[in-house]
């Protein structure tokens, strides 16, 4: 009784469901990974069926059957995965209600390329067991031992190849099966086996189709002209790609004023990568260049406390230390427990050099919790990227977390902890919900009154104070914020109404009974609308629609904040009205980020750009509305350093351009593109807004009597004051405008 056909394919079936998990990680998110599993069960329930019904008659043909199979699962497995990697599946389409059905036929096709495989596979061992059915502890033991000897071979083997050429190695053992069938069969079962292995080996190595979909962060970087891979880090834990090309920035929410408050924007450097998510920039060699940190959303807490004592979770590859001590802090405890950036930081990754040695600066691999319990700190830094940095992460968010924080804290010290409101502003509401929770644990009975919120258009930084805010810091909060064009959303005995006149940057609530987002005529601040009453634990309307309970340690499910009963009111389904993508702040307009020179009580207020959006790439969390078309991961410097902002309301069209390079999803990857400015961020519009130049076209119009493109009287009238302002700037004003363009 020879086993060891049994024990390869074995080895191999696990490992192929294995190796295509993998890939669906890479390609396209690990999620529908859990597919694989679905169809490996319907294979091999499907191959248990067809024998119990047909028993007698494979059991006259098995040893036959054992000869063949070896060559049709090599064929199988070579096909089946490159089909899968050809499929046009667009996991963000099936998320959309107006395009998810025809991707229900990408779906049927996994299933048609990969059940032929897990068929045969079950049959294979199914057979095993029919013909020895007098040893069956045997036969199973050989099953087992097999299978756990292909996920143990798998895993190495990801350390040594890349994710996409697992199916390669696979193949081997499948072949390797087909020598110790019967004698009788043996030459020409062998025959059968090679010739599949080198056919399915050419196909793989010289046309595997798998590769990043367009949806994945790193695709835009990848596909621009003289990209390249600097380093590669191939792992069980992911595969690293650090990337050297021209769109590479930091990843941080700087000011729009950045220009005018005479502050660099942020330098150039290496992207690095895990599955295709970028999770870090990491330096150049040479100096590390911080110049920016003043104009950065997470300065204020440096602001508040000169020559702090900071424990910093997430170095951002060592941008957010030097940051840091350039802000003026005396010492800085660094947690990075992502290993593959701890050890960027310790010696180095590829031509990225590794954190510079400083007596005030000390790199550990804990987590917040455990670090804590170190020393006393003035200010606890959350990085913005750290909670994406690795899955474990999420913990430093819980409620217990942030009641550790508050109690190692030095008397006066800040947490400071960020939010990303790129998708939905509830984050933010959960997030104070949480920290609600975590203070009424410390003993303190009032939270609202030690919480300070303030946002950008994007991201959200929550402050903390075990001590309560005094008047002098609230006035330091409030200052910086306008300098900056931030926006305070929160602190205590705050006048909410009073301050929406003064919001920079819109920021409209989201509606599941409409399914839309809600705009009011003026500026919005859905997180100012609720702050308090999330933080003093009073119901709230967003509480109706989504889930605001508390992160915690037993429950530490940040983006699960959607409501499965108001899934069918999802904001951007067509049925209910919805268009722009739920919860995503409309940009600077009028009270939204820019303030008009010409306006009444804001002489010669600072006009911020709202083209400068230095952003990191975008994870995947909610559902994108019908019309925002496949999201966007980052915005895209050029090499001439003007920013290529990819947002809705942004396109790139072939053109003469060619340096741009930037291809959006769904556009052929060849050919030149050229970039169409967002409205209100021409060359000639320094501070340009939402109102832009195709509205001010349309005052020109309407001035001249054109009711084709009239405008109501409000924003008629705000429209010419924005244009008295750009001109008093010496800015040029479009005059004229095309009949039904805008």
């Amino acid at each position: 009784m020879n086993l060891l056909p049994l024990f390869l394919v074995s080895l191999a079936a696990v490992g192929y469901e294995t190796a295509l998990t993998r890939y669906f990680a890479v390609a396209k998110w690990s999620e529908y990974g859990y597919w694989v599993i679905s169809i490996v069960m319907v294979g091999f329930a499907l191959s248990g069926v067809v024998l119990a019904l047909f028993r007698d008659a494979f059991a006259r043909r098995t040893e036959g059957l054992l000869a063949a199979l070896p060559a049709a699962l090599v064929v199988t497995a070579a096909a089946g995965f490159w089909c899968t990697a050809a499929n046009p599946f667009n996991p963000l389409q099936l998320q959309n209600l107006a395009t998810w059905q025809p991707q229900l036929w990408n779906i049927a096709g996994y299933y048609a390329a990969l059940l032929p495989f897990f068929f045969l596979a079950g049959l294979f061992i199914s057979l095993n067991f029919v013909l020895h059915a007098h040893r069956i502890g045997v036969v199973y033991g050989a099953d087992l031992t097999g299978a756990g000897a292909g996920a143990a071979s798998v895993l190495l083997a990801m350390y040594l190849v890349d994710a996409f050429d697992l199916v390669s190695l696979l193949l081997l053992p499948l072949a390797a099966a087909a020598p110790f069938c019967a004698p009788r069969w043996r030459i020409k079962a062998t025959a059968a086996a090679v010739l599949a292995l080198l056919g399915g080996e050419a196909v793989l190595l010289h046309d595997n189709p798998a590769s990043f979909n367009d949806f994945k962060a790193i695709y835009a970087p990848l596909h621009t002209p003289d990209a390249r891979v600097a380093a590669h880090v191939r792992s069980p834990r992911g595969d690293y790609l650090l990337l050297d090309d021209f769109t590479e920035r930091v990843d941080t929410d700087i000011s729009n004023n950045a220009g005018m408050l005479g502050i660099a924007g942020p330098p150039e450097t290496f992207g690095l990568y895990r599955d295709g998510n970028r999770i870090a920039a990491l330096p150049k060699p040479g100096p590390v260049d911080v110049r920016y940190a003043g104009a950065a959303l997470d300065a204020l807490p440096y602001s508040l406390i000169p020559h702090a004592r900071v424990l910093l979770a997430g170095a951002s590859g060592g941008f957010r230390v030097a940051e840091a001590r350039a802000l003026g802090a005396i010492k800085v405890e660094v947690l990075e427990p992502e290993p593959v950036l701890n050890a960027a930081l310790r010696s180095g990754l590829g031509p990225s050099p590794p954190l510079p040695p400083e007596p005030a600066v000390a790199l550990a691999h804990e987590a917040p919790v455990a670090a804590t319990r170190h020393g006393v700190y003035d200010i606890l830094d959350i990085s913005a990227d750290f909670l994406d940095g690795a899955e474990t992460n999420v913990s430093a968010f819980s409620a217990e977390a942030i009641g550790l924080y508050v109690r190692q804290m030095a008397p006066g010290g800040i947490v400071s902890i960020p939010v990303s409101i790129r998708d939905f502003p509830v984050y933010a509401l959960r997030m104070l919900a949480t920290v609600r929770s975590a203070l009424l644990d410390t003993g303190i009975a009032n939270p609202a009154e030690h919480v300070v919120v303030y946002r950008s258009a994007w991201s959200v930084r929550i402050l903390v104070a075990r001590d309560g805010w005094s008047p002098a810091q609230i006035a330091t909060v409030r200052k910086f914020c306008d300098d900056r064009s931030f926006d305070v959303s929160w602190y205590p005995h705050m006048d909410v109404h009073a301050a929406r006149a003064g919001i920079y940057n819109d920021l409209p609530a989201v509606s599941f009974e409409k399914g839309e987002v809600q705009s009011a005529d003026g500026p919005d601040d859905a997180i100012a609308d609720e702050a308090e009453a999330v933080l003093t634990g009073l119901p709230t309307q967003s509480a109706t629609s989504f889930n605001l309970s508390p992160i915690t340690l037993d429950r530490p499910f940040f983006y699960a904040v959607l409501r499965l009963d108001q899934l069918s009111e999802t904001p951007g389904n067509p049925a209910a009205g919805g268009g722009r993508r739920a919860g995503q702040p409309r940009g600077p307009g009028p009270g939204r980020g820019h303030r008009d020179p010409g306006a009444a009580g804001a002489p010669g207020r600072a006009t911020p750009d709202p083209c400068r959006r230095w952003r990191p790439a975008a994870r995947r969390r909610l559902l994108p509305g019908p019309g925002a078309g496949v999201p966007v991961h980052r915005d895209l410097p050029d090499r001439a350093g003007e920013l290529l902002a990819q947002r809705p309301d942004q396109r790139f069209r072939p053109g003469a351009d060619r340096h741009a390079g930037v291809f959006r999803p769904g556009q052929p990857a060849l050919g030149p593109l050229r970039r169409r400015p967002a409205r209100g961020c021409g060359p000639d519009l320094p501070g340009g807004d939402r109102l832009g130049r195709g509205l001010l076209r349309r005052v020109a119009a309407a001035d001249r009597g054109d009711p084709g493109l009239a405008l109501d009287g409000a924003r008629r009238d705000a429209a010419r004051r924005h244009r008295a302002g750009l001109a008093g700037l010496g800015a040029a004003v479009p005059a004229g405008a095309e009949p039904g363009r805008r």
